[in-house]
C-alpha cells in the first residue's frame, strides 16, 4: 500500500572527531596526551572530520580527589558518552505516500485497524540493511475532498524495541 518514500538525512549536527578539554587546580587546559582528540567508528563516513570542541571542566579538572591521569580519562569517557548518545548518526526523517488499506473497496472491514495519529510511533523495517527503528509521526497529510490520509511524516529514526504504546484514547474498550 506504500506509493512512495522520500527520505532526508541532515548531518548539520554530525560530530566524529571530539577535542575534549579539562582543567588543571591551577585552572590551565588538560587535553588527552598524544593525539588530544577521540574519534568516532563513523569518522570514515565523511570526507572530512566533523570536529565539536567539548568543555569537560564541570567535571573533570584535577583536585584533591581527582589526579591528572583521572582527569584524562575522564575526558575520554565524556567524549565517548557524546558518541555514544549518537553525535555521530545524521538525523533521519521520512515522509511515506500510501494509500491505506482500509479506505480501499477490497479491505474496508479494516478501516478502524489502520489509522494513523499524530505522535503515534510506527516501526520502520529495512530488511535490506538489517535494522529495526521507530519513529515518531510528526506531521500528516490528510485530503479533505476524499477524506482519506495520503502520507505521514516520521521524525528522527531511533533504535526499535518492538514494542508499541498505544494511548487509552486509542482503545475505546479500555476505561482509565
Amino acid at each position: 500500500n506504500m506509493l512512495s518514500v522520500e527520505r532526508t538525512e541532515d548531518i548539520t549536527d554530525v560530530v566524529t572527531r571530539i577535542i575534549p578539554m579539562g582543567r588543571t587546580r591551577k585552572g590551565d587546559p588538560v587535553f588527552l596526551d598524544g593525539t588530544i582528540w577521540v574519534d568516532s567508528a563513523h569518522i570514515g563516513d565523511y570526507s572530512f572530520p566533523r570536529t565539536m570542541y567539548l568543555n569537560c571542566s564541570d567535571t573533570a579538572t584535577e583536585s584533591d580527589t581527582m589526579s591528572l591521569a583521572q582527569v584524562k580519562e575522564n575526558l575520554r569517557e565524556r567524549a565517548q558518552a557524546e558518541f555514544d548518545a549518537g553525535c555521530d548518526l545524521p538525523a533521519l526523517s521520512m515522509t511515506v505516500d500510501f494509500i491505506s488499506l482500509g479506505d480501499t473497496e477490497e479491505y474496508q472491514q479494516y478501516r478502524g485497524l489502520d489509522k494513523v495519529y499524530l505522535f503515534d510511533r510506527i516501526t520502520v523495517r529495512d530488511r535490506v540493511r538489517g535494522y529495526d527503528y521507530a519513529a515518531e509521526v510528526v506531521a500528516i497529510r490528510h485530503n479533505v475532498l476524499t477524506g482519506l490520509l495520503e502520507s505521514v511524516t516520521l521524525g528522527s529514526l531511533q533504535k526499535g524495541t518492538g514494542k508499541r504504546k498505544i494511548a487509552t484514547w486509542q482503545v475505546p474498550e479500555v476505561d482509565g
